[in-house]
């Protein structure tokens, strides 16, 4: 536990821009949804502007754009597993172990 709470330490900002970048997406998608229906809405009615298709097309943009900066923070998140699986190895042979691959690992990522 406490090599779950190291890790929750030390990228911390990296877990708070995930999740703040994963409010974003989902705020993202269902305002571009909502105002999808508004620009069908106005299209049928006869009174769309351009302005309503640029906020929509910058919506979308933006979507985009977001999903593609949250694989960063993901990808590098996705391998704290393997980085606490290797720092429980090295802790139940106490350090004794001559395994020079574990310490590697939890000496190039801790």
């Amino acid at each position: 536990m406490k090599h779950l709470i190291c890790i929750a330490k030390k990228y911390r900002y990296l877990m708070l821009l995930y999740l703040f970048m994963g409010f974003c997406r989902a705020f993202a998608q269902s305002f571009s949804s909502r105002y999808f229906q508004k620009i069908i809405d106005n299209f049928s009615s006869h009174s769309l502007k351009i302005t309503h298709i640029a906020v929509y097309g910058s919506a979308i943009i933006a979507l985009y754009v977001v999903c593609y900066l949250l694989q960063y923070p993901e990808r590098k998140l996705e391998l704290l597993p393997d980085q606490v699986d290797a720092a429980r190895q090295c802790n139940t042979c106490a350090g004794k172990c001559n395994n020079n691959e574990i310490h590697r690992k939890i000496t190039e990522k801790f």
